[in-house]
């Protein structure tokens, strides 16, 4: 006798993204509510019974829609006045199309989708400008988080595509890398690394190892929970991101036209697909990057991964976040083009490019100085306790441009000493890790090379 399986069992096993395992069980719980009843119930009612219950609930909908209701706190009592979206309501209706499609209820949809309300122009249009990024990254101290921020604004990649990331993901390219998400999905695809993505990734890697949790297998997931080997969540990567923007002031951001405010992941895709728009790039590699399955793209649209990156390329100096690194792969793009077709009648905009550049770092090492201040007070005795070698080494090298040696962290001979050999000794057990792996003879070069960075040329 085969075993009967339950109609909410088929309703789940449909639910296939983190988004509708998440929202989908909510809706159609809230409409089981209102009919007093249960999926098992629902599959044993009359056609006609079933969409008038149907009908009945989106007619409750939409009174929400022209008159509100009233939300009330369980815990309070207290409430508070609401009025729902028309654009709200196509999403909750679709979780109880889809249990009624899994178990073959066959209703007249076309007739009930009718009677739903006008959609609206969507909110949440914006896109986050790099100002509102680089608060973000102020927001927040912790390497994981950066990364994170620096990996969405390089690769405009969902949010729920985190949780999957593997270092076998990771492909190492110039200064850049290359990242399949969804790789094991009908929508995998490539994104790119700026430069400044990738080394926000690699000092992540590197204090992971620090701590223990060196990244060296191909199954090793590229975010992690706080134990530094457990994958990152689809809720954690939320919540984290919730929180930062919460702190940097950009929580609840809404502009005066509210088309034009912010939804917390999106706004990172529409300033990327801007950008790269703005950069020149052909429709179809914006298209690739984005994720959009355009025609027959994704069938017969394969470009190499050095193909990818050099179209890609075009657009890094609008992508950079850091102002300062901005204006560098800005100078660099521009001194390219200058040195191979005008390098004699440009001389002189090479030379402002640099002093502009010159300008910027002045006043990027400013910020740094007061960004510290501002964090850590002024006991700088306590700042050699909790700062790491390359923080008092950024903050030392923002004295010195803006030429304030007195305010500088000076370390005794043994504590600096101390410093630079956790550093050395995190980042050779690392790299010693990734020559057991095969890593490639350019990968190792850079390791070697941050390693030095890191503990500023300690020698054992």
């Amino acid at each position: 006798m085969r075993a009967s399986i339950k109609p909410i069992q088929r309703f789940f096993e449909a639910l296939k993204t983190p988004s509708s395992r998440l929202n989908y069980p909510l809706w159609i719980n809230q409409f089981f509510e209102y009919g007093h009843i249960d999926g098992d119930g629902l599959v044993n009612l009359k056609l006609d019974e079933i969409e008038d219950l149907i009908f009945s609930y989106i007619m409750r909908l939409k009174n929400k829609v022209d008159k509100g209701y009233y939300l009330i706190d369980k815990k309070t009592g207290k409430k508070t006045f609401r009025k729902l979206s028309p654009n709200s309501l196509r999403p909750m209706i679709a979780p109880i199309k889809l249990f009624c499609d899994i178990n073959n209820i066959l209703l007249n949809w076309k007739y009930l989708m009718k009677i739903l309300p006008p959609q609206r122009p969507a909110k949440n249009q914006g896109a986050w400008t790099n100002q509102e990024i680089q608060k973000m990254l102020g927001a927040t101290t912790n390497l994981r988080n950066k990364a994170i921020i620096h990996f969405l604004s390089s690769t405009s990649c969902r949010i729920g595509a985190l949780h999957d990331l593997t270092i076998a993901d990771l492909k190492k390219i110039e200064d850049g890398a290359i990242v399949w998400v969804y790789n094991e999905d009908l929508e995998r695809h490539r994104v790119c690394l700026t430069p400044e993505a990738y080394r926000a990734l690699m000092d992540y890697f590197a204090f992971r190892a620090e701590k223990g949790y060196p990244v060296t297998k191909d199954d090793d997931p590229v975010f992690t929970q706080r134990d530094y080997k457990t994958p990152i969540t689809y809720e954690g990567s939320r919540e984290i991101l919730a929180k930062i923007q919460k702190t940097a002031g950009l929580r609840g951001l809404k502009a005066e036209n509210k088309i034009e405010s912010k939804a917390p992941n999106h706004a990172f895709r529409k300033r990327f697909e801007t950008i790269l728009v703005n950069s020149g790039l052909h429709e179809k590699y914006v298209n690739y990057m984005m994720g959009h399955k355009v025609g027959q793209d994704s069938s017969y649209f394969k470009p190499t991964d050095e193909e990818l990156w050099n179209h890609f390329k075009k657009a890094i100096p609008l992508l950079a976040i850091d102002k300062t690194e901005q204006m560098s792969q800005i100078h660099e793009q521009k001194t390219q083009e200058l040195t191979e077709h005008f390098q004699v009648e440009y001389k002189e905009k090479i030379e402002n490019l640099e002093e502009q550049v010159a300008t910027m770092r002045k006043s990027l090492a400013a910020e740094t100085y007061l960004r510290y201040r501002r964090l850590h007070g002024s006991n700088r005795e306590k700042w050699k306790r909790i700062l790491e070698f390359p923080e008092i080494r950024e903050y030392n090298q923002a004295c010195d441009i803006i030429n304030l040696p007195e305010k500088k962290i000076e370390l005794t001979p043994s504590e600096r000493w101390m410093k630079q050999k956790k550093n050395f000794e995190a980042s050779k057990i690392y790299i010693g890790e990734r020559k057991k792996t095969g890593a490639s003879d350019d990968e190792l070069e850079y390791l070697e090379y941050d390693c030095n960075v890191f503990s500023d040329g300690y020698k054992p």
